[in-house]
């Protein structure tokens, strides 16, 4: 099944996980909020639903719940990052977009020009100056940006523009409406895949492939934001070797 299917299987493990943990460590006080704030996290780590998780358990069990609930599920939505308990839910077109640069270099190399991805650096594939968030802006500020220049993806950068993270459209539209005024610095970011400068694109090329991103940041020595490189940046150019 799909989402739906596994909905009720994901409370009752979780349900049973704070059983087992209150009984295990002999807890005789606050069972109860311990056992809704276990299902809350399961709910968020397998159904990539950290709002979800929190209204489902502060309806059905009561506002006492909550403030637990937001704790376990953040946890646990950080910690699981991507992994899911079924794979409808999977970044289907990102994988699909790596795949594409996985076989794009495994074509350059069987042609025998992936020497040329040696002398090739970021610098001289990057995109300058690139679209960028500071960390004090707000998740409508993000919101603006996405529809704007038709990103879906933006790093965060603090007082030096130095890149602390990267947020994506995807989580920011879990987040209630009228929660959009809260600063993105408070956001639950992904780490940023970043290179110098002078990095090859051949390193560029694997990291990329080997962490599943389709955005490496290019900064100076000092760390701070100069340029970006997409998948998309990094297929053209090798298809152009072709």
């Amino acid at each position: 099944g799909g989402s739906g299917g596994l909905f009720i299987p994901s409370i009752v493990v979780g349900s049973l996980i704070g059983v087992t943990f209150v009984n295990a460590l002999h807890i005789t006080e606050f069972q109860q909020i311990l056992i809704v704030a276990s299902m809350a996290a399961m709910l968020a780590a397998t159904h990539k639903a950290y709002m979800t998780s929190i209204a489902f358990v502060a309806e059905t069990c009561g506002p006492a719940t909550v403030l637990p609930s937001i704790v376990s599920s953040a946890i646990a939505y950080l910690i699981t990052y991507r992994d899911t308990f079924y794979e409808l839910q999977l970044p289907v077109k990102e994988m699909e977009k790596r795949l594409a640069l996985e076989r794009i270099y495994s074509e350059i190399i069987e042609e025998g020009k992936d020497y040329i991805l040696d002398t090739v650096k970021a610098k001289d594939v990057m995109v300058e100056n690139p679209i960028k968030i500071h960390e004090d802006e707000t998740y409508s500020k993000f919101i603006e940006y996405t529809h704007k220049y038709k990103h879906r993806v933006l790093p965060v950068v603090d007082n030096e523009n130095k890149v602390i993270g990267v947020l994506k459209l995807e989580d920011v539209t879990l987040v209630e409406r009228k929660m959009w005024s809260m600063k993105v610095k408070y956001a639950p970011m992904y780490p940023a895949l970043t290179v110098l400068e002078d990095e090859t694109l051949r390193n560029v090329v694997k990291l990329m492939i080997e962490y599943g991103e389709d955005h490496v940041y290019v900064v100076d020595t000092k760390g701070r934001l100069i340029g970006v490189i997409s998948d998309f940046d990094a297929a053209e150019y090798m298809l152009n070797l072709l």
